[in-house]
């Protein structure tokens, strides 16, 4: 008798993962915007910026593991709303140095109180064990998936 392998096909690992992360983004897009009129990606956005020392563009791309074009739309939003600005940088007059304003400082912290229940539901249903081998296991898979992404 052959012992049945427990594969992340037969598991459908991919697809609960996909899902948790899909529900996980509504819940807390749903309350961030209840708060602030903005997305959980334009928090995050802000929370790059405000967690950088003098970010640029391309700083905040990086942090976020996103191309710099998908950060630009974002970017023009939050200017246009008062929540960022933005100054030249100055070892590189192409670039630009981005800060949050008084406003955006404010809203941050905003979204983050109303972000708080979706890191409780996290903490409710996994022990302090669990969550630190989720937390390791998905910086694995992000790795993994980054190097199939550069091909090598």
């Amino acid at each position: 008798m052959s012992k049945s392998r427990s594969t992340a096909h037969k598991l459908r690992t991919y697809h609960r993962l996909q899902l948790a992360a899909h529900l996980a983004k509504k819940a807390a897009d749903r309350l961030v915007s209840q708060e602030t009129g903005l997305t959980v990606t334009q928090v995050a956005v802000m929370a790059a910026i405000d967690d950088l020392d003098s970010p640029i563009q391309r700083d905040i791309a990086d942090a976020l593991g996103v191309n710099e074009s998908a950060v630009i739309e974002t970017l023009g939003r939050l200017r246009a709303s008062g929540l960022v600005e933005r100054s030249r940088a100055p070892e590189d007059p192409r670039a630009w140095v981005l800060a949050l304003t008084h406003k955006g400082r404010n809203v941050l912290g905003r979204a983050g109180t109303a972000f708080a229940p979706v890191n409780e539901v996290i903490d409710q249903q996994l022990d302090d064990q669990r969550r630190t081998e989720l937390t390791r296991d998905l910086a694995r898979l992000v790795d993994a998936f980054s190097t199939l992404i550069q091909g090598t």
